[in-house]
C-alpha cells in the first residue's frame, strides 16, 4: 500500500510540472506555406518589439502575433505594393495591430527607436 501512494504522488507532481504555452507567440510563414513559431513570451512588450524587429522569411510572406489566451491573431504583416520610377512593383511592409494595447506598445517602441536614432545621429555629428 505504501508504494501505491508514492506512485500516485509522483504522477500528480509530473502533471503540475507541465509547461503552459506562452501568452504571445510569433509565427512566420515559410516559403513552403507552413507557419513556424519563432518567438514566444508572456510579455506583450517583448512580443511587439520582437515582431517589429523580425522580418518575414520573404517579401510578401506572412507573420503574425498569436494570443494564446484569447485564441486569436493580434497583429500581422500587411504588404502594400507601389511602383518605382521605372514601373517595377515594390512591396512595402506595414504592421497591422488588431489589439489596441499592442498597437499602443508598438507606437511607444517606434517612438523610442526614433529617439535612439536621433541621439546616435547627434553623437555621430558631434564627434
Amino acid at each position: 500500500m505504501k508504494n501505491m501512494n508514492i506512485e500516485k504522488q509522483d504522477a500528480t507532481a509530473s502533471v503540475s510540472m507541465e509547461t503552459k504555452p506562452a501568452h504571445f507567440q510569433i509565427y512566420r510563414q515559410t516559403r513552403a506555406g507552413y507557419y513556424t513559431a519563432i518567438f514566444s513570451s508572456d510579455s506583450a512588450a517583448e512580443a511587439v518589439e520582437t515582431f517589429i524587429k523580425e522580418s518575414p522569411e520573404f517579401d510578401g510572406g506572412e507573420m503574425h502575433i498569436w494570443n494564446n489566451h484569447q485564441k486569436r491573431v493580434c497583429a500581422s504583416v500587411k504588404w502594400a505594393i507601389s511602383s518605382t520610377e521605372f514601373g517595377f512593383p515594390v512591396q512595402h511592409r506595414a504592421d497591422a495591430f488588431y489589439d489596441d494595447h499592442l498597437a499602443l506598445i508598438a507606437q511607444k517602441v517606434e517612438e523610442r527607436e526614433a529617439i535612439r536614432e536621433s541621439v546616435q545621429e547627434y553623437m555621430r555629428i558631434s564627434m
